[in-house]
This record gives C-alpha cells, sequence and structure tokens, in this order.
C-alpha cells in the first residue's frame, strides 16, 4: 500500500476466500464470494469504479473526507458501490492491485440473506435519492437489469416470481448446495419489489 499510496490516490488490494467451509450453513457467503466477488487484479481493472470495495483500499485522506459516506443509509449494503461511483463521477482513477485480504468471517445463510435484502434496499433508496440514477445505474449490474425490466414495464413478472417462489428459493439458498443464479433472480425479486 506504502508503494501504491505514492502513485495514486485511491488502491484497492482485493479479496479472497480460504477453502470450501465444512459447515452447510456458511456455503451461501463462500460460494457467493469466491465466484463473484473474489477476483484478481487484473480482472478488477477492467472495470475498476464497479470492482471498488471497501473491505481492503486505501485513500487520500483529503479525497475520503470531500465524498464521505451516505450516512443516509442504513445497515448493510452498497456503500462500496456509490462511493465507487463518485470516485468515478469525479474522474478519480481506482488502481487495483493483488494484496488480498483473506476473508474468514463467513457469515451463515439466514443472516446473509437477511443482508441482501437490505442491500436491496439500500440500493433502491440509493437510486431513488440519486440526482444521476442512470449513470449510477450503469456501474451495479442487477440495478441496470432491473431498470431494463421497468421500461419494458416486465418488472411485476419479477416480483411475482419473487412472490409465488421466494420459499422454495430460500430453500435452496440455505440448503447445501445453494445455486448463485437462484441469487441473482432473488436479489432481483427483492429490487424490483423496492423500486417505485
Amino acid at each position: 500500500y506504502l508503494q501504491q499510496i505514492a502513485q495514486h490516490r485511491v488502491v484497492c488490494g482485493g479479496h479472497v476466500y480460504g477453502p470450501k467451509p465444512q459447515k452447510n450453513n456458511l456455503l451461501l457467503h463462500w460460494k457467493a464470494g469466491t465466484r463473484r466477488e473474489s477476483k484478481p487484479a487484473r480482472e478488477r481493472k477492467i472495470r475498476p469504479h464497479r470492482h471498488f470495495m471497501t473491505g481492503n483500499f486505501c485513500i487520500e485522506r483529503t479525497l475520503i473526507l470531500t465524498i464521505g459516506f451516505d450516512k443516509s443509509l442504513k445497515g448493510y449494503g452498497h456503500e462500496d458501490s456509490l462511493l465507487g461511483f463518485e470516485l468515478q463521477k469525479r474522474g478519480i482513477h481506482v488502481e487495483h492491485f493483488d494484496n488480498p485480504l483473506l476473508h474468514t468471517g463467513l457469515t451463515e445463510a439466514p443472516e446473509y440473506l437477511d443482508k441482501t435484502r437490505q442491500a436491496m434496499k439500500n440500493l433502491a433508496q440509493i437510486h431513488q435519492n440519486n440526482t444521476e440514477a442512470r449513470k449510477f445505474a450503469s456501474t451495479v449490474a442487477v440495478l441496470k437489469t432491473a431498470l431494463i425490466l421497468q421500461s419494458m414495464r416486465c418488472m411485476w413478472l419479477t416480483t411475482g416470481l419473487l412472490n409465488a417462489f421466494s420459499r422454495k428459493m430460500e430453500r435452496n439458498l440455505l440448503g447445501s448446495n445453494p445455486n448463485l443464479r437462484i441469487l441473482d433472480l432473488y436479489k432481483l425479486g427483492l429490487l424490483c419489489k423496492n423500486l417505485p
């Protein structure tokens, strides 16, 4: 970090997850983390602001004091998406390098789903309160998809699927072989429910 911050105002080291956990109730977080979040620097550099995460980063003090975190957001989720977007808006480069933090604090599946629900509420709130909502949406895949469905007047289909199959989806996600595509649909349905 000392070497990187001398050349860049914002740097991210990334993170990795350990081996597959023995407990089934930790598999959802581990699977989502290893397959969706944990990426080498060469991949994160392709879309540096989209891959910005606050779990392992260093930022110039004056910069974070200027931008700050949105204090209106309650609970868990998407504070880093918003901060990454604010950096992008200001034309501030985010440098990614391989200095991963080992993520050892896996969340049990019921709590992980609670955090997912809160994250989708936060994401809807960010979208509603953001004066550049369309630009922000282009940085978060699930929001971009929800807005496409909204423009096609098809959000009812996604919320209907969630209402009809949420118990089955949750059973899978809480089980011994959670399917990440089901997690994606679950998030999309939750987000569509929370958008106006």
